[in-house]
This record gives C-alpha cells, sequence and structure tokens, in this order.
C-alpha cells in the first residue's frame, strides 16, 4: 500500500513490515512460488493466485478468504413419512454470499447418478417446491419418491460444495400418517377403500381391488 508490506493468513493480519515507494516494474515474467535466479520451488502448491492494481484494505481480504466456497454448518437430514405427507430438507450455508442452490435426487439407490430437481410435479417425485432455495419441499409423493436427496450449493465465484445425503423413507402402511403404526391405519384404508378412494390403491396397479388389502395389510404387519 505504499507503507507497509503485510502478510495475512486465514484472512487475519500476521505481520507487516515498513516498505515505501511502489513496486518496480522489470517487464519480465512473474514467478509465484518459485526464485526466479536458481529456479528453486516452494515446498506445497500455490491455488487462486490473484494479482490486483492496488492493495487491497483489511475487509476486502477478510471478505475474500470467508467467499472460499460456502460452508453447511446445517445438512439435511433424513425424513420418514407417509405419502400424503408434506417432507421438507433444509441446507444452512454460512459465508458472505449469495448462494445458488440446487437439490438433486439420487435417480436409483447406489446409483451415485443425481438428476436435479426442478419446480412443479413430478412423476418420479411429486410435487416439488424450493428446488433452488435452501429448503426443499416434497407432498403428494408415491413409492419412486423415497431415495437419497442432496443439496449443491455454489457461491458467486461458482465454487460449489455439496451436502450430506439425506433419505427419504416412505411409510405406506401410516395410512392415517399420525407417524406410527396403529389399528386406526387399518380402519382408515378399509373406509377408503369402501369409500374408492384413490388412496386406497395401495399397489397402485390396476385400480382398487382385493389385492390392495392384501398388500396393505402386508406392509402393516412389516412395519411400513
Amino acid at each position: 500500500d505504499g507503507a507497509a508490506v503485510k502478510l495475512y493468513v486465514d484472512g487475519v493480519l500476521r505481520d507487516s513490515v515498513p516498505a515505501t515507494g511502489t513496486i518496480p516494474s522489470f517487464g519480465g515474467p512473474v514467478f509465484v512460488g518459485r526464485n526466479a535466479y536458481t529456479e528453486t520451488l516452494i515446498p506445497g502448491d500455490a491455488d487462486e493466485v490473484r494479482i490486483y492494481n492496488r492493495a487491497l484494505s483489511a475487509a476486502e481480504i477478510a471478505a475474500l478468504y470467508q467467499s472460499q466456497g460456502p460452508g453447511l454448518p446445517v445438512n439435511p437430514a433424513t425424513a420418514t413419512a407417509c405419502p400424503v405427507a408434506t417432507v421438507n430438507f433444509t441446507v444452512a450455508t454460512a459465508g458472505p454470499g449469495p448462494f445458488h442452490y440446487q437439490w438433486q435426487h439420487e435417480t436409483a439407490p447406489g446409483s451415485a447418478v443425481w438428476s436435479n430437481l426442478a419446480n412443479g410435479s413430478s412423476t418420479a417425485v411429486g410435487t416439488i417446491a424450493g428446488a433452488a432455495t435452501g429448503t426443499l419441499t416434497l407432498s403428494n409423493f408415491g413409492a419412486a419418491a423415497a431415495g437419497d436427496y442432496r443439496c449443491v450449493v455454489s457461491d458467486a465465484c461458482t465454487l460449489a460444495v455439496t451436502s450430506n445425503r439425506a433419505t427419504l423413507d416412505i411409510c405406506a402402511a401410516d395410512f392415517d400418517c399420525s407417524g406410527s403404526l396403529g389399528v386406526s391405519d387399518i380402519f382408515d384404508f378399509l373406509a377408503a377403500w369402501f369409500a374408492n378412494n384413490p388412496r386406497a390403491d395401495f399397489n397402485m396397479l390396476n385400480g382398487i381391488g382385493v389385492q390392495d388389502i392384501f398388500d396393505f395389510l402386508a406392509a402393516w404387519f412389516a412395519g411400513c
């Protein structure tokens, strides 16, 4: 800055020595991590090197350090829900932002193939909201919505981090959505079956039939 040479580590000033004047220009190449005369290299790596035409302020240096990719102090949590419930997956970010969010769903368990989600109705997942925000909301989902979800968060410099995966388990036999299985689930299912309620198409095959009762009871006795 024309008055001192300052050393910052992790965005914090660690040392400073007086130095007046301007940096001379020699018209030759600029070396980073290498001695121009002996060609000795530093024992390490140089990453994200930047050269400015002015001295940065302490606040700017601190902001640069904080912007090295967003932090995720809160990752989405695994959830168990009935098919007519609403489920939220949430991430919380740390850093100066602004941040960009993209929620993803693993296309098949263990496949490591992830598809980007978009707001609206999806035959695979159900009704999606908040696909580009910190909170993903799923509703009206079917069995295909079960599986793992994650969020990719990037900042203005396109540095990105990926959240931990969170699993959605669907308990279809929790028919009354009480959060646990009980005899009331059987009564509610049978009431829906006799009323020809679409929810009673438990196996989602060929409409509502006796097989739906058998499949529902099998899931109920199995614990979901």
